[in-house]
């Protein structure tokens, strides 16, 4: 028993279970495993305890500690052991649950009850959390919008929530036993068996896997089955746990997403329009296939970078496209540029690049994006376009283009110079207006035929240009045509032959001139005039028929013999050609009778040309020192008022020339006293300037000066409008010279003078500038004028420093000794004084010197043609350098070209005023001209 006890007590203490001993309802023993399981020091602090004084008052099943204690020790009692579960109280009041192994035994001959815990803590722990995670698991799969499922090794569903139900029609009832496969088109079982049939040899785990079903009602259904793979208790595979997700809606998105970037790819090809994008926090660079494409590469041949696309830019165009990009991330703005690029061939391609950026929260670009274009045809093309541009533009010979209807479309410079029509003149009408009547018919219908048939006629024509002037072009006509064969377009080539038919024509001269004047003669007459006859036609011009006769030279002829008559008519042809225009024509009939026609848009010219003739031969004619006094007689008939033929024209001007001499010989008369519509005209002119005059119906326009030197504005010149409510508008060259006539010239002079300074005083708050104001010489014969002028400027309180009076050079010519002093009397006011359309008098170089001028301005006329009139180039040199050696400033008027700018600025002007630079404006829009200027 002894050693029996012994071993007992070696196993009692050694066991990893806690054991303790209980006599009379009290622990008398435990060991060590007892004493840590309750948190004691030693086993003094659980002897002579009951149970029921270390476990809470009341059981986890409800019972009493104490009466389930003795309940346990009763069943002992009767079969002598028992096991239950017992909540104790460790001495840190922890609950400590452990299962109670409870026997009856004899030690040294004392009853004892031998009490073995098991500790059940953990192990119930770890049932809750296995609770709860089955629960866990039921929730998320009960409510997860994917379903979960379970295969076997044979791949048929053991398990599936009811969620299937909402993506395929099918309940789980209906799913259990079935494969994934069942719902499949075979074609698609097929396919993706082998896929599955691949991961369950090698028993590993799959995401993803998209597999298309068939919907209960028959729709297609695209799945993304995910599993894992499942063992069972010995270790051995058992099938496929996992999840399907509904992707349908997600991979028709990604379709359509596929299908428009395949769209998108297809459109960038077909513009030649790549993009790029940049990303600046990890510096990749995307390129699509199109750019891959400009650049001479397979799409996606290599991993785009920055450096691989400097590769690829023209290697002059490397700082501008590196500058532009730094400097559009800096700004943070976008760019547009356009740059050559080196294709992997080698060849040169342009392209138009855009970028924009892409800002984070803090403003910083994170991304940039941007469009490489191929602009390579469309600049190939701008160039041949330029090219036949500058052969269109710099041709010498005129070239004219229509269209399908033969109305103009474009026209170049030579067509100008040649004809006299600006572009605004003849664009949107027919080429007939510049026919000269001179092909009939017949000629006409033959030349369209071989335009038509062939789609080419050429040879010789006469046109007659703007003045009326006939010209002689070899002319080549080309029909265009577009792929269908259908006329698009005529192009019309002229080379001006007029110098070759001149010389011609020189040939001729013995029987069309007169030989002792050079006049044309009574047969060339006749010809010009019936040819403007038939011109007038098409052009509906009105012209004149002068009839002159010398009053006197009878006595000339008998008094002085008819060799110093001779001289007299050559020097009276002198006189009559400088005095006609250049559309007019001069002839010699014979004896002294003279013919002119004067072309004429009223008869008020017709009688200043017949005034002036007159006028011509007022004063004693001195030749071979012998002083002779003629006069001219003047008979005037009107085409086509007065008659339609050259013969009826001439016989109407003869008949009126005899009715002048008959009135007193030194004067004039129209055939027809119709004329009083003239008359008529120049009265109603007057009578609205007059009204015109009290309700300040006229306006001002400001033309721009230009300093050649500073390309700056320095000043404007104030221009006249008259915009009647009845006439209409009225330009100042045909009011003017009435007013000034009827004397309303003063209030108009003086009406001009205030509204120019009120306009000023607007003006000088932008720039400093000056202001011209033309002069009439009938305001400076006024007594009142000089005291009107001061007391306007001094109203104003201008500084009469900054205006400037334009004076015309033949108004100052006529009256010369009473303008100097008036002039004197407003220089000294600080107002400086210009001599307008200079070189258009006659000033002499006296009176020149002793005017008290500041500025000559050169007249248009000399300007107009200064590129290509070697005449009119040298008078404005002469012109500059006379104004240079008197010290007065130069401004040159009708710049038009920008070879005008070259070459005046190249003789040394000063001041250059014309269309070039700016027409004449309205106030408003002068203030937005000298804000941009």
């Amino acid at each position: 028993m002894t050693d029996n006890y012994k071993y007992y007590k070696i196993l009692f203490e050694l066991s990893p279970d806690p054991i303790l001993l209980i006599k009379d309802g009290v622990f008398v023993d435990c060991n060590a495993a007892a004493i840590s399981i309750m948190k004691c020091k030693n086993k003094e602090q659980l002897l002579n305890l009951s149970p029921s004084e270390i476990s809470p008052y009341k059981q986890p099943d409800g019972l009493e500690s104490f009466k389930k204690a003795q309940d346990m020790v009763n069943e002992v009692k009767k079969n002598g052991n028992t096991n239950f579960e017992w909540l104790h109280r460790t001495i840190d009041e922890t609950e400590l649950l452990v299962e109670v192994f409870l026997s009856g035994i004899k030690v040294n001959e004392e009853e004892l009850l031998y009490v073995r815990w098991k500790n059940l803590s953990d192990k119930k722990e770890l049932e809750y959390q296995l609770e709860y995670s089955r629960k866990r698991f039921v929730e998320v799969a009960m409510t997860s919008t994917d379903w979960v499922w379970e295969v076997n090794k044979d791949g048929i569903y053991t398990f599936i929530t009811p969620r299937v139900k909402d993506f395929l029609g099918f309940s789980d009832t209906e799913i259990i036993g079935q494969t994934p496969f069942d719902t499949m088109t075979k074609k698609e079982a097929t396919r993706v068996g082998k896929i599955f049939l691949d991961y369950v040899s090698k028993e590993a785990p799959f995401k993803d896997l998209e597999n298309i079903n068939i919907h209960k009602d028959g729709r297609e259904i695209v799945l993304h089955t995910s599993g894992v793979p499942i063992y069972d208790f010995n270790g051995d595979f058992a099938g496929y746990r996992g999840t399907d997700r509904d992707v349908t809606a997600m991979s028709n998105l990604l379709l359509e997403l596929k299908e428009k970037q395949e769209d998108l790819k297809e459109a960038q090809k077909l513009s030649h329009i790549g993009h790029w994008e940049l990303n600046l926090e990890n510096g990749s660079l995307y390129w699509s296939d199109e750019v891959y494409r400009i650049f001479g590469l397979q799409a996606q041949e290599f991993g785009a970078t920055y450096e691989s696309f400097l590769e690829h830019i023209h290697p002059d165009d490397h700082k501008l496209v590196n500058d532009t990009y730094s400097e559009s991330v800096t700004t943070k703005e976008p760019y547009f540029i356009t740059h050559r690029v080196i294709t992997k061939q080698n060849e040169l391609r342009y392209v138009e690049e855009r970028c924009s950026h892409k800002l984070d929260n803090d403003g910083n670009v994170i991304k940039s994006i941007g469009t490489v274009h191929d602009i390579t045809q469309r600049i190939m093309y701008e160039k041949r376009l330029e090219l036949a541009s500058n052969v269109f533009k710099y041709s010498t010979d005129s070239i004219v283009i229509t269209d399908e209807d033969n109305k103009i479309v474009s026209i170049n410079e030579s067509f100008s110079k040649l004809t006299g029509y600006k572009e605004n003149e003849v664009i949107g009408n027919n080429p007939k207006v510049l026919s000269s009547g001179w092909g009939d018919k017949e000629f006409y219908t033959s030349m369209w035929k071989d335009i038509v048939e062939n789609g080419l006629w050429q040879g010789e024509i006469w046109d007659r240009k703007k003045s009326g002037e006939i010209y002689a072009a070899f002319q080549s006509i080309i029909c265009i045509k577009d792929k269908d064969d259908n006329i698009t377009n005529y192009i019309g080539i002229s080379h001006n032959i007029t110098e070759a038919k001149e010389r011609e024509q020189k040939i001729q001269e013995l029987a069309y001139y007169d030989f002792l004047t050079k006049l044309p003669n009574r047969k060339l007459f006749e010809q010009e005039v019936e040819s403007f006859i038939k011109s007038s036609h098409y052009s509906n011009k009105k012209f004149a028929l002068l009839f002159l006769d010398l009053d006197n030279f009878k006595w000339v002829n008998d008094s002085l013999g008819h060799r110093f008559g001779d001289k007299v008519l050559i020097e009276i042809s002198k006189t009559l050609s400088s005095i006609i225009s250049e559309d007019s024509i001069v002839a010699r009939l014979g004896g002294d009778e003279f013919v002119i026609l004067e072309p004429f848009d009223d008869t008020l010219s017709v009688s200043k040309l017949a005034t002036e003739i007159i006028d011509s031969v007022k004063n004693i004619l001195i030749i071979d020192n012998k002083e002779i006094k003629l006069g001219w007689s003047i008979g005037i008939s009107l085409f086509p008022q007065n008659a339609n033929s050259y013969s009826s024209l001439l016989q109407s001007s003869d008949t009126a020339m005899y009715e002048a001499k008959e009135k007193g010989k030194n004067n004039f008369k129209f055939f027809s006293d119709d004329m009083n519509k003239s008359a008529k005209e120049r009265f109603e002119i007057d009578t609205r300037l007059r009204k015109a005059i009290d309700n300040s119906c006229f306006t001002l326009n400001y033309q721009p000066k230009i300093s050649l030197k500073s390309k700056k504005i320095t000043g404007v010149e104030a221009l006249i409008r008259w915009n009647d409510e009845e006439l209409g508008f009225v330009p100042p060259d045909k009011f003017i010279p009435i007013a000034e006539e009827s004397g309303h010239i003063y209030d108009i002079g003086i009406w001009v003078l205030k509204e120019a300074l009120n306009a000023f005083e607007v003006m000088k708050k932008h720039q400093e500038i000056s202001i011209a104001i033309n002069i009439s010489s009938k305001q400076l014969e006024n007594m009142n004028f000089y005291d009107d002028v001061v007391n306007i400027i001094t109203e104003s309180g201008i500084n009469p420093k900054k205006i400037e009076f334009e004076i015309t050079e033949t108004s100052i010519m006529d009256n010369i000794h009473n303008v100097i002093p008036i002039l004197n009397k407003i220089k000294d006011l600080g107002i400086r004084i210009s001599i307008d359309d200079f070189g258009t008098g006659y000033s002499s170089m006296v009176y020149l010197k002793k005017l008290p001028i500041d500025t000559i301005k050169i007249d248009r006329e000399f300007v107009m043609e200064l590129e290509k009139d070697e005449e009119d180039k040298a008078i404005v040199k002469t012109i500059l350098a006379l104004s240079n050696a008197l010290h007065l400033q130069t401004i040159a008027e009708g710049v038009e070209k920008k070879e005008h700018i070259e070459i005046l600025e190249e003789m040394g002007c000063d001041i250059c005023q014309g269309y070039y630079y700016s027409k004449p404006l309205e106030l408003e829009k002068l203030l937005e001209f000298i804000k941009l200027n």
